[in-house]
């Protein structure tokens, strides 16, 4: 609203100075006046952000537009920005270019410091990383799911999806689910009765904020009868996902209403008492006008003709999200 008021008291003021200089041409200065009061009218109520978001918008409906996050750069020792993948932005980039040949497309390496709408989808490389540059805030995380729902694609190509948190301004990666969890108590025994004192946090795989938001259930196979797969495609991806043999899958999401799994799920069974149902651990998940991609199988724990087929396969499903979107939102 200042803005606003400034712009029209300039408006005014130089309105004035005309009229005092005796700057009367064939109705110039009302011409002038006029371009001013509509300039504060534009800047003042931010209709300029209302435009510049619709073009964007426009731009990605022409044309595939894919970004992939590249805001901690690639260093194949550095644990610290990223799991599960040794597979780098720009080999991300050049798969999708080669696969979207003859296609409308446009791949860059993007931070999320730029407007996110820009791009129909948007690609985390960094497996169970993301760039975080709100930390106590998480607002980040809150522009990735505003873009969603605007009708974006975020895809994750590795692990539980925004695990950990990195920040570029201190360098270092939080564990969200290990911060947000529940204590672990112990039982203390005194001469004025049983105390209950925490011992320590037990961190959940679907803990997360981002879980938490997409109402996600995550477990854990290793040691259980769901941890090798033979990836099939479930039947809205016949077409576009290929069969891929000998998967070690770590993790997998029970399917729920929200969630569509990209594979044929499996039951889940994992000891007594615990919940048992389909399980997949590639799926869509629609999210307000957009959705999310997920990938929960971990790329580097195999062998290097395994990953191809893994990275092709999520290509793939990229390149096509305008035709199964749709079916399934």
């Amino acid at each position: 609203m200042f803005s606003l008021l400034a712009g029209i008291f300039l408006s005014i003021l130089l309105s004035l100075s005309l009229s005092f200089l005796n700057i009367w041409l064939n109705g110039w200065s009302w011409l002038i006046f006029f371009l001013l009061f509509l300039f504060s009218i534009i800047f003042g109520f931010n209709i300029d952000q209302f435009l510049k978001h619709w073009y964007r918008i426009r731009r990605r409906k022409r044309v595939l537009r894919i970004g992939i996050l590249n805001d901690m750069g690639w260093e194949s020792q550095n644990e610290e920005i990223k799991t599960y993948t040794n597979i780098c932005p720009q080999a991300w980039k050049k798969e999708l270019e080669e696969l979207g040949k003859g296609k409308k497309i446009d791949v860059k390496l993007i931070t999320c410091k730029e407007p996110l709408e820009s791009y129909t989808v948007v690609i985390n490389p960094y497996g169970e990383v993301y760039p975080e540059y709100e930390l106590g805030e998480l607002g980040t995380l809150r522009k990735i799911l505003e873009y969603v729902r605007g009708g974006g694609l975020f895809v994750n190509i590795a692990g539980i999806p925004c695990y950990y948190a990195f920040s570029p301004l201190l360098k270092k990666r939080v564990d969200l689910a290990f911060r947000d969890s529940p204590y672990t108590y112990e039982r203390v025994s005194t001469n004025k009765g049983d105390l209950f004192i925490p011992a320590f946090k037990y961190p959940l795989f679907d803990s997360t904020p981002l879980a938490k938001e997409l109402d996600l259930i995550i477990r854990g196979t290793e040691e259980t009868p769901a941890f090798n797969w033979d990836l099939r495609p479930s039947e809205n991806f016949k077409e576009i996902f290929p069969e891929i043999r000998g998967i070690k899958v770590h993790r997998v999401a029970i399917v729920e209403k929200n969630v569509k799994p990209v594979v044929e799920p499996r039951v889940y069974v994992n000891g007594p008492g615990i919940r048992k149902g389909s399980s997949t651990p590639i799926f869509y998940l629609p999210y307000g006008n957009g959705g999310f991609l997920i990938s929960l199988i971990f790329i580097d724990q195999h062998p290097e003709d395994v990953q191809n087929k893994l990275k092709q396969a999520i290509c793939k499903l990229i390149l096509s999200y305008r035709q199964y979107a749709p079916k399934i939102q």
